[in-house]
Order: C-alpha cells, then sequence, then structure tokens
C-alpha cells in the first residue's frame, strides 16, 4: 500500500497571539498577518486549531461548497443570549425549516411595499435636516435605518417605544464584543454589570415584541407587516411558528436587518464627502432617471451607478467583517485537512481593498482578486461630522 500523501502544515502562530488582541484589533492584526505569512495561516493551542483563510476560493469551500462539515462558529452561537434561535443563528434543520416559511415575506410585491416605507421614512428624517448644519452620520443612519425596520416589521407607530428600543439594540451591539472575550460563557451568570445591562435591553425589547405579537393577534396590526406574516406562516404540514419563534425571527430582523445597513450607509457618506466627482455623478445619476419625483422599487434597475457605489462600499468597508465557522467533521479544505472543532475564520473581503479599486469600480475599470487594505479599521463604529463644502443634497 502506499503511504497517504503528506499534508502540507501552514505557517503557525500561537493561539494566544490572536486570543490576546481587543476586539477591535482583530481586523488590523489579521491583514497584518496575511501580509506576512500568506493567505491561510494557523493558530494553534493545545487540541484545537483556529485557520485564518483569506484566500477565496478556500473561503468559497467553507460557506459553500462544502459548507455541510462546517457550523456557525462562537461569535453566532454568543448572539443567540440575545437574538434566539432566529435565522442567523439558528442551524440545519431549523433553519432551512424557518427560512422556507419567512421566504415569502421577501417576493418582489413584499419588497415593493418595503421600498415605499423606506422613501417615506427617509424624507421624514431628512425633513429635519438644514442646510449645511452638521449632522452626525452614525446617529442619523442608525436611526434611519431602524425607524424603516421597525416600521416594516411592525406596521403600527412605534415613536414611544423607538428610543427604548434604539437604546437597549444599543447595548446588545456594544456588548458583542464583552460576549466573544475568552471563556466569557462561564461567567454570563454573574451579576456583572455589563451582564445586567445585557440582560435588561433583551427584557425590554422582549416586552415590546411580544406586546406586538399580542396587538397583531387581536387584529391591532398591519394585515401587510412582518409580523403578520410571520403569524400567518405555515409549512406543509400546516405548523406555524410558536411565538418564542416569531420572537426571535423578529428580534433578529430588528438588529441584523437595521444595523448593518446603517453602516453600508454611513460609509457610503464617508465616501462621497471624500470623493466630489463620485457624488457629482451620484446626483447626476439620480436628477437624470428620477427628477424631482421620489424613488419606487421600480426605478432600481435604473439605478445602476446606486448599486455600484453602495456595492463598491460595501467591498471597501463591509458591515459584517469577520465570518466563522466549526468544522463539525474532518474536511479537506484546498490542501490542507481540519478535523472537528477546528476554527475558520475570514475577513469579509478580501472585499477589503484600497481606496484607488473604489474609483477603478465606479468608473468602469475592472478590478483584480486580489486586494489590500489600504484605509480605516473597519469596526470602528462611526461617528462622522458631516460638513459639505457646497450643498447638502436633500430627498
Amino acid at each position: 500500500m502506499f503511504a497517504e500523501k503528506r499534508r502540507p502544515v501552514p505557517p503557525t502562530l500561537p493561539a494566544f497571539s490572536l486570543a490576546s488582541r481587543r476586539f477591535f484589533e482583530i481586523p488590523e492584526y489579521l491583514l497584518r498577518v496575511r501580509q506576512e505569512h500568506g493567505t491561510i495561516v494557523r493558530f494553534h493551542a493545545p487540541g484545537r486549531n483556529v485557520f485564518f483563510v483569506s484566500e477565496p476560493s478556500l473561503v468559497e469551500q467553507v460557506l459553500v461548497t462544502k459548507s455541510s462539515s462546517f457550523m456557525k462558529g462562537r461569535g453566532t452561537q454568543r448572539l443567540k443570549l440575545g437574538l434566539g434561535n432566529g435565522l442567523l443563528t439558528s442551524e440545519p434543520p431549523q433553519h432551512l425549516h424557518n427560512r422556507r416559511l419567512i421566504q415569502p415575506l421577501f417576493h418582489r410585491k413584499r419588497i415593493e411595499g418595503y421600498g415605499t416605507i423606506m422613501v417615506a421614512e427617509a424624507r421624514k428624517r431628512m425633513e429635519a435636516w438644514s442646510e449645511g448644519a452638521a449632522i452626525d452620520v452614525d446617529f442619523e443612519t442608525n436611526r434611519l435605518a431602524l425607524d424603516i425596520v421597525a416600521k416594516s416589521v411592525f406596521g403600527s407607530d412605534l415613536s414611544r417605544d423607538m428610543d427604548a428600543i434604539s437604546g437597549s439594540l444599543d447595548v446588545l451591539i456594544e456588548g458583542f464584543p464583552k460576549l466573544m472575550a475568552p471563556f466569557a460563557e462561564y461567567f454570563d451568570w454573574l451579576p456583572t454589570p455589563s451582564n445586567l445591562r445585557y440582560a435588561g435591553a433583551r427584557r425590554r425589547l422582549d416586552g415590546v415584541v411580544y406586546r406586538m405579537i399580542r396587538e397583531h393577534r387581536e387584529g391591532g396590526g398591519d394585515p401587510d407587516d412582518l409580523l403578520s406574516l410571520l403569524l400567518e406562516a405555515r409549512d406543509e404540514s400546516g405548523a406555524g411558528l410558536s411565538e418564542q419563534q416569531i420572537r426571535d425571527e423578529a428580534l433578529t430582523i430588528l438588529l441584523a436587518g437595521h444595523e448593518t445597513t446603517a453602516n453600508a450607509i454611513a460609509w457610503t457618506f464617508y465616501i462621497l464627502q471624500r470623493r466630489p466627482d463620485i457624488e457629482a455623478r451620484l446626483f447626476a445619476t439620480v436628477d437624470r432617471i428620477l427628477g424631482e419625483r421620489a424613488a419606487t422599487a421600480a426605478d432600481v434597475p435604473e439605478l445602476e451607478y446606486v448599486r455600484a457605489l453602495f456595492a463598491e462600499t460595501m467591498r471597501l468597508y463591509p458591515p459584517a467583517w469577520i465570518t466563522g465557522r466549526r468544522a463539525t467533521q474532518a474536511v479537506e479544505i484546498g490542501d490542507y485537512r481540519l478535523k472537528a472543532g477546528d476554527i475558520v475564520l475570514s475577513l469579509d473581503g478580501q472585499t477589503i481593498t484600497g481606496a484607488d479599486d473604489l474609483i477603478r469600480a465606479l468608473t468602469g475599470e475592472k478590478i483584480g482578486r486580489t486586494v489590500t487594505l489600504d484605509v480605516l479599521r473597519v469596526t470602528e463604529r462611526l461617528a462622522i461630522s458631516l460638513v459639505p463644502e457646497e450643498r447638502k443634497r436633500k430627498g
């Protein structure tokens, strides 16, 4: 018999060199590791390995072609403390079951209705802006996205609850780095100030969501909002979602649906401030297609430059910047063999690139697949005061 071919071992670093980093230091550190050691690096600890993968073809194997050999990583699992077991955090077979139940919520006709809400809420928020004034883009985009998602999910006017919802969601988001600290799972039960804040935020959100579920069951909700559709969703056997599942899905959409969107919009403002030529072309595109009327879902195919701008902004500054997976069985990734329990981390971009690539993308020049980081730390929460030099676009 022939001996099995010896598998290559990627460059190896001690796991402590990664685990000792503060959460917001991780992207910069991993990008430096990639520059110095290559597109796959192993962080080794007794009994477990963490592989940092930044080669696109290998990431595709982990997330797509061999995804059945992996489960979601520790970060996603830790989110269950606040979000429960919704689409973002659940694993097969529940994930597939719930996805099929919820899929009708995102059919084309539904999206068109959500588009109407987006336009109305955007106009309402921008009416509070005055010409030439400085605005806190982080706050404004987060509140706008939250208003849109809350209206889409619950239908009803939640203005009396928005401060509580926004503040509670902020606690969950800002508490995430602490949830990811080494061995944090063993201290969730302690009544520390951060744990108490997190538990209090979860209770406040539960109070709002369960109240809205009751009101919808009593006929007090909009029949076309997401919560009503969740209540009506049925699988092939006629079974619907439990009240806990409805809570988990509604809260997942509320958090995940607004925070990443808000970050993407904020970074787009940042790009436009730095590049007035791109801003001018954007305005010219919108003026040519829309004139003075409001946008509708039917306009989206024509707004190709707008789509390209947002897509490239998210490639430069991905709102969700890292993905983690844990191998559930022995699996080969490229030339490397992983064992059950090994962890794979990838930064969501090979998507992150230098600012020059943005210009090339928006002017139609082809971009290669090899990318580097040039600009800012993508994980720090953005709080920019945007002061336009010439004008502020409204509408």
